[in-house]
């Protein structure tokens, strides 16, 4: 990547980090609306039963989410050196 178009890079990244993001709010959302819908034309209402059975829903979104963190752990982060600067070599 030449150093001129870096903030392109950086905004780009920014931009499909916040929608990736947004979507996976709305893919929960939807998964616990549907869960719930679903829990409820099936007889489940606040009992323990029903409690549990969204429990379920719950976790399994939990783990999902520590998944997703720790792949985003692995990307690796790069430093682009700096062509020009103090202490650098020209």
């Amino acid at each position: 990547m030449p150093p001129e178009r870096i903030g392109d890079a950086s905004s780009a990244v920014t931009t499909f980090r916040q929608l990736g993001a947004s979507f996976a709010v709305a893919l929960f959302g939807i998964v616990a609306a549907t869960s719930t819908a679903r829990l409820a034309l099936e007889g489940y209402d606040r009992t323990e039963v029903g409690a549990l059975s969204m429990q379920e829903v719950v976790l399994s979104m939990l783990a999902v989410s520590v998944v997703c963190l720790a792949l985003s752990v692995l990307i690796p982060n790069r430093v682009v050196p700096v062509r020009g600067a103090a202490g650098g070599a020209e």
